[in-house]
């Protein structure tokens, strides 16, 4: 050895072990060993630090969506500055924040999943919650948690290496075996099938999935043999070829064909992985249901029934003509099957208001900053609140307030948009955006926020939208 001081009888086997030492030395394990189960591999210590400064000096990974921060799960510190209050408390890099208490809370608020409840979300953010708290700094108290790995049972280091040709743990400071005959989670590398041709490596299943019958879970028939076996009663073929037609599978297939009809709808109308993972568990339910039905309806409506009422449970409204755009079906075909799902899946939507779709309509014509979007929403609200454009089509409504919103900073080029170019984007007609304009002009005063415009600003405002 480097030390000199080995006994001859264990030379060889020392020098073997150093060796798979440098063959595993490509392995970088991180945290717990990859690739095995080793019980009591690594520890967590808890423990809690009060700050008191106003930045703590910490950083943590983050996205942003839809113009506002939020902070991924779980909750691992990737930058402590230097020098700073977390730096003087200890806190390294690789630390998890798990709960956070403000001063004048009574318990801790636990670091949880915020998309927890949908299984079919890719993206996973702390609460909204612990993320004020944590951005406004101060006087907090937060609990972190630290991994410690096992440390090696001869000279104490944490230097393990994982040698998988064996599946045993050796120290590459001492050369010591700490654990032998550990247990490997690995893909399988051989095949578990009667026939050695088989290209089927698992030995299992596929991981459950709530949107399929049973979870996913199935017996699958294997039919191995001759094309001849087929004709032959009972043989391994012919119970292959009838599970595929008749069996649970087939209506896995239905819905695997209805989901990808939904991803396209989607994508074609640009919505997000949350929207589509709501809309299929709709029609999970839906089809649950209508099994107990004697009345049947095409299934292209039902998807896009599915998908506008996942739309308004998420927050973001789409319109019946923007269904139709997307689809080939028509407001009538759709509306019929609109009330026949909810019906089914005993979901109540809220009636969409007109202010719900502005935001995104001030997006689609690109208005800087929210100071049009603010405005029409305050006029709609005013609107509805004195019966002035009761009977309206929601679009319309919100165009009329967008378009009154825009004549009082029609000096603002990045703030001001014509009759035209709301009709445009919105899909509203122009004649009828100015007619509903024109009720609205009468209660102008009322309208109009007071903070948005003077009252000599709102006086000038022309009765017909001008000739703009």
């Amino acid at each position: 050895s480097a030390a000199g001081q080995v006994l001859i009888g264990t030379e060889l086997v020392l020098s073997m072990v150093a060796e798979k030492v440098v063959q595993g030395s490509a392995f970088k394990p991180k945290g717990v060993i990859q690739g095995s189960v080793i019980p009591d591999a690594v520890t967590w210590t808890t423990w809690e630090v009060d700050f008191t400064a106003s930045t703590w000096g910490i950083k943590a990974a983050m996205d942003k969506v839809n113009n506002d921060i939020r902070f991924k799960y779980p909750l691992i510190i990737t930058e402590v500055v230097f020098p700073s209050e977390a730096h003087k408390l200890g806190i390294m890099i690789g630390d998890h924040i798990v709960g956070v208490k403000s001063p004048d809370a009574a318990d801790f608020i636990d670091i949880a999943n915020a998309n927890e409840k949908n299984p079919m979300s890719r993206e996973r953010y702390v609460l909204d919650s612990v993320r004020d708290i944590l951005m406004q700094g101060g006087n907090c108290t937060v609990r972190f948690t630290r991994m410690h790995r096992r440390p090696c049972a001869y000279c104490g280091s944490e230097s393990l290496i994982e040698i998988q040709e064996e599946g045993s743990i050796v120290c590459s400071n001492c050369a010591m075996e700490n654990n032998a005959r550990i247990m490997s989670t690995q893909s399988e590398w051989r095949t578990f099938q009667d026939d050695d041709k088989s290209q089927e490596k698992g030995r299992t299943g596929g991981p459950e999935n709530a949107l399929l019958n049973n979870d996913g879970a199935q017996t699958k028939i294997e039919g191995n043999g001759r094309n001849g076996d087929v004709d032959v009663l009972g043989s391994a073929a012919n119970l292959a070829k009838s599970q595929h037609r008749f069996g649970s599978q087939s209506g896995d297939r239905a819905l695997t064909d209805a989901y990808k009809k939904i991803d396209e709808i989607c994508d074609t109308m640009n919505l997000s992985s949350v929207i589509r993972g709501q809309a299929k568990h709709n029609f999970k339910s839906y089809d649950e249901e209508s099994k107990k039905q004697k009345k049947k309806i095409p299934i292209d409506p039902v998807l896009t029934s599915c998908i506008y009422i996942a739309c308004r449970e998420e927050g973001f409204p789409r319109t019946m003509k923007e269904m139709c755009a997307a689809t080939t079906l028509t407001k009538k075909e759709i509306g019929n099957a609109f009330k026949h799902v909810q019906e089914l899946i005993k979901k109540t939507v809220q009636p969409m208001k007109a202010s719900d779709i502005i935001p995104r309509f001030c997006s689609n014509l690109n208005l800087d900053g929210n100071v049009i979007e603010e405005a029409a929403k305050h006029i709609c609200q005013a609107a509805d609140a004195l019966n002035i454009t009761e009977g309206r089509v929601y679009t319309s409504i919100a165009s009329a307030a967008m378009f009154m919103a825009c004549l009082l900073r029609q000096r603002n080029p990045k703030h001001f948009r014509s009759c035209k170019q709301i009709s445009d984007a919105t899909g509203a007609a122009e004649a009828t955006i100015r007619q509903i304009y024109k009720e609205m002009h009468a209660k102008r005063h009322q309208l109009v926020p007071p903070d948005f415009a003077t009252k000599e600003e709102i006086d000038k405002l022309p009765e017909g939208g001008g000739g703009f």
